[in-house]
């Protein structure tokens, strides 16, 4: 959905997406607004006007992006932490829905944002009784220029990373983008909350870390039983779609992953929440 819409209050669309779209997708994760700590935020909007220059372009989304923020604060109370991160390159473009220009400077729009919170815009309070924002730090940045390799080697490929209209990814290129947003997660500070094993320490209202004990599994990656550290209780498995793959699990100190094909899982408990990864 485009910033546009999930950014106007009186947008067509706009209730649909909050009110509808999204809480059915928690309620089918089993997660309510008040459990949301952790957001995940890539936005642009229709250009549909080539004229439209690119400086015009990146300030109204950087203007829609701070009232999402604000959105995001009122639906998720404790939301904590929300992750900005760049479209991918948009120069095979066969439309004006997004096309290059446009697509280059989405990440500067998306840098703006971040700079307005760390200047005390006051649309983006992150802390205080009157936050209004959660946290802003940088994703992945997904953008390079087309075949020309970045110094990380990324490179975006037509036909084979791109759908025929030349702008949103093929199941290639989402796989490209998913491959670099678990690397991310898997490898940034902030974001121990996601790693196996989660973070070492929790810190208390009044900045002191609280040691607790955290439950490991292992192997992992696994190729046939995944073990516990401890014993968990209330199991359920997901994969990357959210789908439950093993559950009614009541209490259990290892699973079997005979039946699973290989890919990413997320093993949910009363405790917590750990990545593991199949092989075969």
């Amino acid at each position: 959905m485009s910033s546009d819409i999930i950014s106007i209050v009186n947008a067509k669309t706009y209730r649909h997406y909050w009110d509808t779209t999204i809480v059915n997708s928690l309620s089918a994760a089993g997660v309510t607004n008040m459990q949301v700590q952790a957001i995940w935020y890539k936005e642009a909007y229709p250009v549909g006007n080539l004229s439209l220059s690119p400086q015009t372009y990146s300030d109204s989304l950087t203007i829609q992006s701070k009232r999402i923020m604000n959105i995001i604060k009122i639906k998720f109370p404790n939301a904590r932490i929300c992750y900005i991160a760049s479209r991918i390159y948009a120069g095979y473009a066969t439309s004006t829905l997004n096309p290059e220009p446009y697509g280059y400077w989405q990440g500067w729009s998306m840098k703006w944002m971040i700079e307005g919170q760390i200047t005390n815009d006051p649309m983006l309070r992150y802390s205080g009784t009157k936050s209004n924002s959660p946290w802003l730090a940088w994703g992945t940045y997904n953008w390079a220029n087309g075949t020309i390799p970045r110094s990380d080697g990324l490179t975006w490929n037509c036909p084979a990373d791109f759908n025929t209209d030349g702008t949103h990814p093929s199941l290639t290129g989402r796989q490209k983008v998913a491959a670099r947003l678990l690397n991310f997660l898997d490898t940034d500070s902030t974001a121990c909350w996601y790693r196996v094993g989660g973070c070492s320490s929790i810190v208390s209202s009044d900045g002191n870390n609280i040691t607790e004990p955290i439950c490991q599994i292992y192997p992992n990656p696994v190729n046939g039983q995944l073990f516990f550290s401890e014993m968990l209780l209330d199991l359920e498995v997901y994969n990357i779609y959210g789908q439950i793959v093993i559950s009614n699990i009541k209490s259990a100190t290892s699973i079997s992953t005979h039946n699973l094909a290989e890919g990413v899982y997320f093993i949910r408990s009363q405790k917590s929440t750990m990545k593991f990864i199949v092989t075969h």
